[in-house]
């Protein structure tokens, strides 16, 4: 058994099943951790990722972000203006309905969405009810998104291409016909393909009206403790360290997101990266993640909403209709996985 693991929040509840979480919260109270060092919202998602009795089974020591990353070409090939920092949901299918092309033989996407769960994670969409453990698809929540999503793709020339090299990041990085891309982080990725002459910049992940300034999930990165571990003196110095100002300055300054409750480690994101030099991503931070969901079934739930919403895609059927078959196609599998 391992003295101590780094996973991420969605992890929990299998690391929690399996033995291998314990409350720190006691041991930080003793060692005299100071717990506001840390922005509030990332403590939230590790104390509340498995349940609501708010057990903090570690401490955050980096985090995933949203963003829209655009291809600089290709908006200059169309004569369209850049995206830019604070766009709604709507702004962005408006440029998305402007960049949607077919040119020489070549079909252009305005915006790839990745997927139907990214569009619903800025609203803390769940799927499951917690109490009754049943599904809780056709209500408003779930139909505005499926109805955004099919606004997007069923923008002509815009649905995800039968070909799955010209879809998400494939699509953008390689195939480059998709003009916008709402992804987490890429940096490393698209490193790689501007050294092949990908033109392209980041800014900040188009949001609801009603959810300023709010993007989707964040994966948090924890460190954290085993119960059975014999060295827990060790295990929390290596917490200590990993959490540290001098090692958080490191973290931001190579474009990841700091958890640190820091003004000075906030604005040095990405100062150590020469690729990101002249790119927006000050766009990035503008943003917070929302409360990250408690996920009941979630390897089930998620991939019925996934196909079902390609099914609604593929066909003409009605949002309301295909939200109550998901409801019954859920409760139905959550009964096999019960017994």
């Amino acid at each position: 058994m391992p003295d101590l693991y780094i996973s991420f929040n969605g992890n929990m509840p299998g690391l929690k099943e399996r033995g291998l979480t314990m409350d720190l919260k006691p041991l930080f109270q003793q060692s005299k951790v100071d717990l506001s060092r840390f922005r509030p919202n990332y403590l939230d998602d590790i104390q509340y990722a498995v349940t609501e009795k708010g057990e903090l089974y570690g401490l955050p020591i980096e985090t995933g972000f949203h963003a829209l990353y655009y291809n600089k070409e290709i908006f200059d090939k169309f004569g369209v203006a850049y995206p830019k920092d604070g766009m709604t949901m709507e702004d962005a299918v408006g440029l998305a309905k402007r960049l949607t092309r077919l040119d020489n033989g070549v079909q252009y996407r305005g915006w790839d969405i990745g997927s139907i769960v990214r569009l619903a994670q800025p609203l803390g969409l769940e799927y499951i009810d917690r109490k009754t453990e049943k599904a809780m698809m056709s209500g408003e929540g779930w139909k505005r998104v499926f109805e955004l999503g099919r606004e997007i793709y069923s923008i002509p020339g815009n649905e995800p291409s039968k070909d799955p090299g010209k879809n998400r990041l494939d699509g953008f990085v390689k195939d480059r016909s998709i003009a916008m891309l709402s992804e987490t982080n890429l940096f490393s990725r698209l490193k790689e393909a501007e050294k092949d002459g990908l033109q392209w910049d980041v800014v900040q992940s188009p949001f609801y009206k009603d959810r300023p300034n709010v993007y989707g999930n964040s994966t948090v990165y924890m460190v954290g403790a085993v119960p059975s571990t014999k060295h827990m003196d060790q295990v929390l110095q290596v917490i200590e360290v990993l959490t540290s100002d001098e090692v958080q300055m490191n973290v931001s300054k190579a474009g990841r997101i700091s958890p640190l409750n820091n003004d000075a480690v906030q604005k040095a994101f990405g100062q150590d990266d020469p690729s990101l030099k002249t790119k927006n991503v000050s766009g990035i931070v503008k943003s917070q993640p929302v409360k990250y969901p408690i996920y009941l079934y979630r390897e089930i739930a998620e991939p019925l909403t996934i196909k079902k919403f390609d099914e609604l895609l593929s066909g003409s059927g009605d949002v309301n209709a295909a939200l109550r078959e998901l409801d019954e196609e859920m409760n139905k599998a959550i009964q096999i996985e019960k017994k």
